[in-house]
């Protein structure tokens, strides 16, 4: 799903950093399909790259450093950076960030690889697009034995939604 996100982050960057990535802006439907909900979507300091925090324009490598965010989260099922938007920023811009192995022992090494080098505080040092991080994750879930579709993933949110939509659907209900 976060390969496929990546290849649409390269897709809708024409160019230009898009910087409003979050695990709010990747939607996956329930045919599987992956979309970004980017019109709608603000920057959250969690997700912002350092030299964007720093006042500096940032490249494409800037989005890559946001997927890097919400990979990490995803493999280790926990927010990498909280508490106050000024702590999240905080600790964006010290750059010490740990492997999600550390919190998800059944993370590979390849993939703690990944996301340290999509987090690498300096941007010389990540994946140079979202596109080649898209291809190096890929690889990695393809040797993996992971399969490209998203079924299995869209069964499991459509049987169980987010705790925001249940409570949604409780108040709607007369």
């Amino acid at each position: 799903m976060l390969e496929q996100a990546a290849e649409l982050v390269h897709k809708a960057q024409g160019g230009q950093v898009l910087g409003t990535l979050s695990p709010r802006t990747v939607e996956l439907l329930g045919d599987g399909t992956v979309t970004l909900a980017l019109a709608s979507a603000t920057e959250t300091p969690g997700y912002i790259a350092p030299e964007r925090l720093e006042g500096k324009p940032g490249d494409r490598r800037s989005d890559v450093y946001s997927l890097g965010v919400v990979l990490w989260e995803a493999l280790a099922n926990a927010r990498l950076f909280e508490g106050s938007d000024e702590a999240m920023k905080a600790m964006a811009l010290a750059g010490a960030v740990g492997p999600p192995s550390e919190m998800n022992a059944n993370i590979p090494a390849e993939l703690d690889a990944v996301c340290k080098k999509a987090l690498a505080r300096d941007p010389a040092d990540r994946h140079p697009s979202a596109k080649v991080f898209a291809a190096e994750l890929g690889a990695i879930l393809e040797d993996a034995g992971y399969p490209e579709e998203n079924d299995r993933i869209a069964s499991f949110l459509a049987a169980n939604p987010p705790v925001a939509a249940r409570a949604h659907d409780r108040a709607a209900t007369p």
